[in-house]
C-alpha cells in the first residue's frame, strides 16, 4: 500500500504548487467558500494539501511493527516516514508557509528511526529542508550543520548539479553569517557557478571593515539584489554580517592608532574612542546611498531645493561615542573582542597582547570563537542520528517533546 500513498502524495504535491502559482483557476471556488465563511482565518490550498498529507506521514510514523529489520533498513510503513515529510515539505517550502513544518520535525525528532537507516536521496532531500527551516528560525550553526551534510551525502553527477547549487547557497550564507568564508577551490565547482559574484563583494567587506561595499553590495537596487531576493537571503545577509565588518574596521583603526598602556598595565594595548568614531563616521558617510542623502521630508518639499541640497552636502554625519561603545560591547560579548570598555576615559582596553600575533589574540577569528562554544558533537532538533533511546538525536530521545521554538543556536544573535 505504500507505493500507491507515496505516488498519490506526489500528485498532490505537483497539484497544489501548480494551483497556487495559478490561483486564477480556483479563484470561483474561493469565492463560492467567501459567501459561508464566518470572517476567521482560512487555510490556504496548499496548507490543507500539505495537511492531508501530513495524515499519511503520522500513520506511517506511528506504525506499530519494528522499526528496523535485522540488516537496519527500515520497514513495514516506517519506510515511507521522510518520503511523506519531504513531499509535505516540499509543498510547504515551495509555496512558503513553512511555519507548519514545525511539526513534521518535532515529531521525526521524537518517534523516528535514525536517519542513516533511509536512502541517500530521502536523507539528503530532508536535510536540506530542515537546514532552511533552521535557517530561517536563525539557528544558523545547526542549520550550517544540516546544509554540510546535506552537501557532502548529495551526488556529484552532472544531474545533480541544480539541487547541490541550492544546498551550496543556503550553505555558504549560513557559514558567512557565522564568519566562515568558502574557499576558493569550492567556488570553482559546477554548482557553485555565478555564485562568487555575489558573494565577493561580501566577504571583502568583512575582510577589510569595507562599510561602503557592504551596504552597497546588499542595498535593494544591487546589481546582486534580485538574486539575493530570490533565494531569501538579502536581509539575513545584510542584518547579521555587519557585525563582522564592524569588528574588521575596529581591527584597522586599532592597527592605525592603537598605543601602549602605562608600564604597571603590561601586555594592554589602548585605542581612544575618538579615533572610533571618526572611522565609523567616514564609513558611514561612505555607505549612505544617493537615495538617502538626496531625500527630502515632505514637510520641507516646498523648500528651496538648492538650500536643501547645500544643507546635505555640508552636514557630514558623525557617529556618537555612545554607538561605538554599544557596537564594542556587542563584539566584546560575543568574543569576537578581548578587551574591555572604559566608558569614563572613554578607551578600548585590549587585554592579553603579550606575545605571538597580536592581531589574531586581539581579534580571534568568529567562526573559531563559535566553534569553541560548541564543543564538540551538536544536537540539531529534528535530526535523528541515533535509534531511539541511545545517544543524541533529534529529539533526545523517546517520550520526550522538544519545542523548537525555544531553541537557541551557537551564533544566533
Amino acid at each position: 500500500m505504500l507505493l500507491p500513498v507515496v505516488n498519490c502524495a506526489k500528485l498532490v504535491c505537483r497539484l497544489a504548487i501548480g494551483l497556487d502559482k495559478q490561483p486564477e483557476l480556483v479563484a470561483h471556488l474561493k469565492s463560492d467558500k467567501a459567501d459561508q465563511d464566518d470572517g476567521g482565518p482560512r487555510d490556504t490550498l496548499p496548507e490543507r494539501a500539505a495537511d492531508t498529507l501530513r495524515k499519511a506521514f503520522t500513520t506511517c510514523l506511528n506504525d506499530r511493527a519494528a522499526a528496523l529489520s535485522s540488516d537496519g533498513k527500515p520497514i513495514g510503513k516506517k519506510k515511507g516516514i521522510y518520503k511523506i515529510a519531504n513531499i509535505c515539505l516540499k509543498i510547504l517550502f515551495q509555496c512558503r508557509k513553512t511555519r507548519n513544518a514545525t511539526m513534521i520535525f518535532e515529531n521525526i525528532g521524537l518517534q523516528s528511526p535514525q536517519l542513516s537507516a533511509y536512502p541517500r536521496s530521502e536523507r539528503v532531500t530532508y536535510l536540506y529542508y530542515l537546514g532552511r527551516y533552521l535557517f530561517q528560525t536563525n539557528h544558523f550553526y545547526r542549520a550550517q550543520e544540516a546544509l554540510q551534510h546535506a552537501y557532502d551525502l548529495s551526488p556529484t553527477a552532472q544531474q545533480c548539479v541544480r539541487q547541490r547549487r541550492y544546498i551550496l547557497v543556503y550553505l555558504v550564507t549560513c557559514n558567512l553569517i557565522l564568519g566562515r568564508f568558502p574557499s576558493s577551490a569550492l567556488l570553482q565547482r559546477p554548482e557553485a557557478a555565478r555564485l562568487q559574484q555575489h558573494f565577493s563583494p561580501i566577504m571583502q567587506a568583512m575582510r577589510t571593515g569595507n562599510l561602503a561595499l557592504f551596504r552597497q553590495h546588499l542595498d535593494f537596487d544591487s546589481p546582486s539584489a534580485d538574486w539575493l531576493l530570490h533565494f531569501r537571503i538579502l536581509l539575513p545577509l545584510r542584518n547579521r554580517c555587519e557585525v563582522h565588518v564592524w569588528r574588521s574596521l575596529v581591527s584597522k583603526t586599532w592597527q592605525i592608532s592603537g598605543e601602549k598602556a602605562k608600564a604597571d598595565h603590561v601586555g594592554n594595548v589602548v585605542l581612544q574612542l575618538k579615533y572610533l568614531v571618526q572611522a565609523f563616521s567616514l564609513a558611514e558617510g561612505l555607505a549612505q546611498s544617493p537615495t538617502d542623502a538626496s531625500y527630502i521630508d515632505p514637510e520641507f518639499d516646498d523648500e528651496d531645493e538648492d538650500d536643501a541640497e547645500a544643507a546635505a552636502d555640508s552636514t557630514p554625519i558623525t557617529v556618537s561615542s555612545t554607538s561605538i561603545e554599544s557596537i564594542l560591547s556587542s563584539l566584546i560579548s560575543q568574543g569576537f573582542v578581548n578587551g574591555f570598555v572604559s566608558h569614563r576615559e572613554l578607551r578600548l582596553i585590549m587585554t592579553l597582547m603579550r606575545h605571538g600575533n597580536v592581531v589574531a589574540t586581539g581579534f580571534p577569528q568568529p567562526w573559531s570563537v563559535i566553534q569553541q562554544k560548541v564543543k564538540g558533537d551538536v544536537e540539531v532538533p529534528g535530526w535523528r542520528k541515533h535509534a531511539q533511546g541511545g545517544g543524541l538525536g533529534g529529539g533526545g530521545g523517546g517520550g520526550r517533546v522538544v519545542s523548537l521554538s525555544g531553541a537557541r543556536a551557537a551564533g544566533a544573535a
